[in-house]
C-alpha cells in the first residue's frame, strides 16, 4: 500500500462532511452536480494519502457510453 492512511478524526470529519454534502445537495434536487461535488471532495480527501504515481496507469477507456 503506497502512502498509508493515518486513522483519526479529522478524517473521519472530511469524509463525513463530504456525504452530508452530497445528501443535503440531493435532497435539493441537485443531483448530478451533487454527484459531481462529491466525487471531487472524495479524490481530494483520497490523493492526500494515496497520491499520484507516475508508474500508475489507467486501467480502464476513457469512453462515454450513450
Amino acid at each position: 500500500m503506497r502512502g498509508g492512511y493515518k486513522k483519526g478524526k479529522r478524517g473521519k470529519e472530511e469524509w463525513k462532511n463530504s456525504f452530508n454534502n452530497l445528501t443535503v445537495t440531493v435532497r435539493k434536487k441537485h443531483n448530478s452536480g451533487a454527484i459531481c461535488k462529491a466525487v471531487t471532495q472524495i479524490g481530494l480527501l483520497t490523493a492526500q494519502h494515496f497520491p499520484p504515481n507516475k508508474a500508475d496507469e489507467n486501467e480502464l477507456r476513457d469512453l462515454v457510453i450513450e
